[in-house]
Formats: structure tokens, sequence, C-alpha cells
């Protein structure tokens, strides 16, 4: 018996060694479990680098191993039971699932690396990994029709026009995600861990993660806000990164004074306001100066309208600069520091203050701003200024009675 007929028999019999195949494949199985993914796992950890572990992770090596039994099982089946068999066919569409699946997570891996490189400054390239792991899934697609549906490459391709209007309309979202996610790096207009408001989403808070197809952003109360990639160039947002690497956030505060409060300060009103040290020098300047008046005019000074006379909204506002100049929370130069008396309104006179503090935190910057409110709100009524605010109950009935 020649070693031809006995190959023969063996491929007009192939049930009979499928037992024996079937064990081969599984111990073939165990092995490259044990060999491959247990000793990518073993190098990853033994080394000091992460990039390794980032990789292995990703690649998922125990779904990996299932690539070399499968093989075994597609050689069997293709020389010995036949080319064209449904197993065959099975087993073959099998392998390509595994290889795109190892493609896809290898891709995803080596997102995890780029981003976790010592010069990684926060732009994401997740938008490009993902367009090429669509890619490799598409690819994946066409090879299976054309292997499975017994279609020829070039009548497939002759259909292409077809195809991408199908293709056009399932990937639409990803393909304008795609365009977002290149302007939004491009220019650097979001970047991991910037802190962006969305409100048409109802997102504020710290970008944890940008893709291909959506922005993850977590909100200050810990919920996740999901953002289109697409979308963040359509609606207006706001990111406070320059904010932050500038090292100064503006406090904006308005005070609306009662017009009827607003008074010339006459001598005796001076003398009193001298003994808050933060404005003494600016209140003795003024009493000087108003004696000076008093001795090189002709006659008496008709007070209040001659002279050089102040008001005691002049000198809250000095007060308001020296008590922000004092403290050691706030930003002075190359920043904008500017109080001011803005037009009237129905409520009284605007006072607006715009100043920065080096308290960038949402939970320092609110102790800031909270402490310097309720300084100058309880400070107003010792220059005699008065501070709008709506009627309530109990003025209310005090006017009644």
């Amino acid at each position: 018996m020649t070693f031809d007929s006995i190959l023969n028999w063996l491929m007009d019999h192939p049930l009979i060694f499928l037992p024996i195949v079937l064990i081969l494949a599984y111990l073939l199985y165990r092995l490259t479990k044990y060999v491959l993914a247990r000793g990518l796992f073993k190098v990853a950890i033994s080394t000091e680098t992460i990039y390794d572990d980032l990789i292995v992770d990703r690649l998922r090596p125990f779904r990996a191993a299932w690539l070399v039994p499968l093989g075994l099982l597609f050689a069997y089946s293709y020389f010995a039971i036949a080319p064209d068999a449904a197993i065959t066919d099975v087993l073959l569409f099998l392998i390509i699932v595994v290889v795109a699946d190892f493609l896809v997570s290898l891709l995803g891996g080596l997102n995890e690396v780029y981003k976790h490189r010592p010069t990684y400054t926060g732009v994401s390239v997740a938008a490009y990994f993902n367009l090429l792991q669509v890619l490799v899934v598409v690819g994946a697609i066409f090879l299976a029709i054309v292997l499975f549906a017994d279609v020829a490459p070039a009548v497939l391709l002759g259909g292409l026009g077809a195809w991408l209007a199908v293709l056009l309309l399932i990937f639409r979202d990803t393909i304008l995600n795609f365009l977002a996610s290149i302007q939004l790096s491009s220019q650097a207009l979001v970047k991991d861990g910037d802190w962006i408001d969305v409100p048409s989403f109802g997102a504020d808070g710290v970008v944890t993660d940008v893709s291909l197809n959506t922005i993850k952003v977590q909100n200050w109360d810990k919920t996740i806000s999901a953002v289109p990639t697409y979308k963040l160039i359509e609606v207006p947002f706001k990111n406070y990164r320059a904010m932050e690497e500038s090292g100064g956030r503006r406090i904006v505060l308005t005070f609306t004074f009662d017009i009827k409060s607003i008074e010339f300060c006459n001598m005796a009103v001076l003398e009193k306001m001298s003994k808050y040290d933060l404005i003494d020098d600016v209140v003795r300047d003024q009493i000087d100066r108003l004696k000076e008046s008093e001795l090189d005019s002709a006659g008496p000074v008709d007070f209040p309208l001659d002279g050089p006379q102040i008001t005691n909204i002049d000198l809250f506002m000095e007060y308001a600069k020296a008590y922000l100049r004092s403290r050691k929370d706030m930003r002075q130069r190359r920043f904008l520091f500017l109080l001011r008396v803005v037009e009237p309104t129905r409520e009284g006179l605007p006072l607006q203050i715009i100043v920065f503090t080096k308290n960038i935190p949402l939970v320092e910057f609110s102790a800031t701003q909270s402490a310097i409110l309720m300084h100058l709100v309880a400070a107003a009524p010792h220059f005699g200024l008065r501070i709008f605010q709506e009627p309530t109950g109990e003025d209310l009935r005090a006017f009644s009675e």
C-alpha cells in the first residue's frame, strides 16, 4: 500500500480522524493560550515600561489564541472534507473575525500607548485610530462577501458607486465625526483634561476622552455627558483651558446702589472715614485738599458744590480697591483690575468690579468670590450706601404700619 493510496483512503473517510483532529486542536489551543497569552502577560508585568502592559491588555491574547486551532480545523476541512463545504466556510469566517478582532485590539492598544507618552499634550488622535478600526471591519466584511457570496472583486468594485452611497448612508455620522475630529485636533480646540461648558448638551466639566464618535465629559456632579464630536463644531461651547494656563480666573461682581444714598462727604464724614486703615491716606489727602481750598478761597466754601469734593461712592470704590489689593489670592499684574460706575438703571447706580484671582479650581474660586462679595456688601452701609434689593414681605409690613 503506497502513501498515495493511504492519503486517498483518508480523503475518502475524513470523519474517522475527526476526533483526533479535534483533540489536537484543543491541545494546540491550550498550548497557545499558555505559551502565548500567559507568556505575554508575564513579559509585560516583568518590564518597567507600561507600554507593553497597555498593548497586551488591549490585545486580549486569550481570544487571539483561537487562531491556531481554527487554522488547523480549517486546513483539515479544506483538504480532507471539501474546499466548498459549509464547515470550511464557517471556519474561514471565524478566522477572519479573529484576525479582525486582533487588528482592532492592536490599534486600540497603540492609541493607549500614544496617550501615555511623556510628551503627550492632551491632543487626542483617537479619531484616526478609530477610523483605522472601522476600515479593518469594513475590509473584513468586504473579504467575507468576496469569499462567501462567490462575487469577484472586480464585480464588487464595479458597483463601488452604489457601495459608496450605502456606506455614506450607514457611516454618515462617523464621517462627520472624523472630519470634526481632524478640525478639533489640528486646532487644539479640545484636549483630554480640558474644562469645557456645552450648554446645549448640559455638559460642564472635564473632558475624559476624545474619540471618533463622542467626547466624554465628566460633569462636576460626577455624571457623564457624551457629546457627538461633530456637534461640538456646530454648537457654541466654552473651553477654560486658556484661563487655567494663564493662572488667573475672572471675578465679575455688580453692586447696584440706591441713588438717593449717594452724597458728598463733609468734613465730619471724612474725619470718621479716616479711621479706616485701608483708605486712611486717601481720606487724609482729601481733608488736606478741602482745607487748602478754604484757605485759598476769597470767601467761605459753600459746601457741597464748592471746592474739591468727593462722594461716598468714590470712597467706597477706593476702599474696595485697597481691600482687593490687600488680598494675597488676587492677580494684579498683567491682569485686568477694574472698578467702574456704569449708566444708571431703574434699580439704581451700578458699580461693576472685574478682577482676577489665583484660585482657579471651582471650590477655591467660589470661596474667594463669596468672601469678597460678603465683605463688600457688609462694608457698603459704613459709607452710607444702600444696595438695591426687591421689597420683601417684611418691608411691606413695615410700610403698612
